[in-house]
């Protein structure tokens, strides 16, 4: 380790006193830019600060060319891996100072060997005069070039750049000691510009994404069904079912009118029935009459909804919505015994709890009050399919001091499927 800076230093000083011998020729003011740029360089080059080296020893070479400048400058281009740039300096030095002594020959012979290892190059062919040629980004002159452009080995990107052509740009893999090839195409005229645009039009305001939405309707159904509603014959007389539904609504929108959104309702409704037969389980002594049935639907709804908005101002909407209900059914009884001197029994009730998927297709005619308020009128007609239909429970019993311990037949107290209309009324806010 000692040999090696004894040695660095010794080279340094010959240098030194090589280069003050040189520079003595030239005038006061180059000479002492020169050489003070030359010992700021060997500063640094004793440091290992290369790069500051190097810029040292290339501002003292261009001042005033000595084989000590450029000889330094290629050591440092070497230890930063360039070593094309570094054959290029050492070349020089071999064809600009003929004189060197020959074991400084011999020595920067060596090392142009050693580095032409490393090293191959890219040849340019069929560009446009004056294109500019850029390898790996960097400026590497115009077409046609006086010779091939030197690279390390691996891989290389090429941009041919010409005034009026669209860029031309190929990769290619450099082998250590070869010239690689490349053929531009034929390239392109820049395509003419389109004619300016006219005065800007005043931006649109902003889309107003999400929304949330109240809406109030009126439940109407023609019957719950069930088997219940299948027993209701002859004489008995059923009234459709009517009640109410709320839900509110949140949306998103997607372009300009496409809506989707999540939605949480509750409905209810009641239907009556006079008048139906239905048996008693033990049959009583007592005749009884016909049964008057009270149905009352109530549940809560969670889902989803898709929709589309036509028009502007009035507008329509058209959406399909899709879900679950759980909900209870109650139906409360009573009825009047056939002998004419005994009262109509108390009424005996039962509730039972369902399940039901629904789908909701809805029209709405509407208008925009303001900028985030819209209100509108429209008519949902949903789809009720029973998951778990509500039944009268089989294990409920009675207690009447006329007809003992009894028990009614069990039976579903609605259908698989319930269709309802609901007129509706809704306000929505966008914001």
């Amino acid at each position: 380790m000692r040999r090696c800076l004894r040695s660095l230093a010794l080279f340094l000083a010959a240098s030194l006193t090589t280069f003050a011998a040189r520079a003595h020729a030239a005038g006061e003011g180059v000479e002492d830019e020169a050489r003070a740029r030359f010992e700021q360089g060997v500063e640094l080059l004793q440091k290992g600060a290369w790069s500051d080296a190097l810029a040292a020893f290339s501002t003292s070479a261009r001042l005033y060319p000595t084989p000590q400048a450029i000889n330094n400058a290629a050591i440092c281009l070497r230890k930063l891996g360039r070593y094309d740039e570094a054959l290029d300096q050492v070349e020089a030095l071999l064809r600009d100072f003929p004189d060197l002594p020959a074991e400084k020959r011999q020595a920067a012979e060596r090392e142009a060997a050693e580095l032409a290892k490393l090293v191959g190059a890219i040849s340019v062919e069929g560009a446009e005069p004056g294109a500019q040629i850029a390898i790996d980004g960097r400026d590497r002159g115009f077409f046609p070039a006086p010779r091939p452009f030197r690279v390390l080995t691996g891989s290389h990107l090429v941009r041919v750049l010409q005034e009026g052509f669209l860029p031309f740009e190929a990769r290619v893999e450099v082998v250590a000691g070869e010239t690689m090839r490349i053929t531009v195409s034929k390239q392109r005229r820049v395509p003419e510009a389109p004619p300016a645009p006219g005065p800007a039009l005043p931006a649109a305001p902003p889309a107003r994404r999400f929304g949330i939405e109240l809406a109030g309707a009126m439940l109407i159904a023609p019957s719950f069904g069930g088997q219940i509603m299948e027993s209701c014959t002859e004489r008995c007389d059923a009234t459709p079912a009517l009640g109410g539904y709320g839900v509110l609504r949140g949306s998103y929108a997607i372009g300009a009118s496409l809506d989707i959104g999540v939605s949480a309702g509750f409905l209810a409704g009641h239907q009556t029935l006079t008048e139906r037969r239905t048996p008693l389980r033990p049959p009583p002594s007592t005749p009884v009459g016909p049964v008057d049935d009270t149905l009352t639907l109530s549940g809560g709804l969670l889902g989803i909804w898709v929709g589309t908005r036509l028009g502007k101002q009035p507008f329509l909407d058209l959406r399909l919505g899709a879900g679950a209900m759980v909900g209870r059914m109650s139906d409360v009884r009573s009825w009047t015994a056939n002998d004419a001197e005994s009262n109509a029994a108390a009424p005996f009730g039962a509730t039972s709890f369902g399940g039901f998927l629904y789908l909701d297709p809805e029209v709405r005619v509407g208008v925009r009050v303001g900028q985030h308020l819209s209100l509108a009128v429209g008519v949902e007609a949903m789809m009720l399919l029973a998951v778990a239909p509500p039944a009268w429970p089989e294990d409920r019993t009675f207690s009447d001091p006329r007809y003992g311990l009894f028990a009614f037949r069990p039976e579903t107290l609605a259908g698989p499927a319930l269709f309802v209309v609901l007129p509706s009324l809704s306000a929505r806010y966008t914001f």
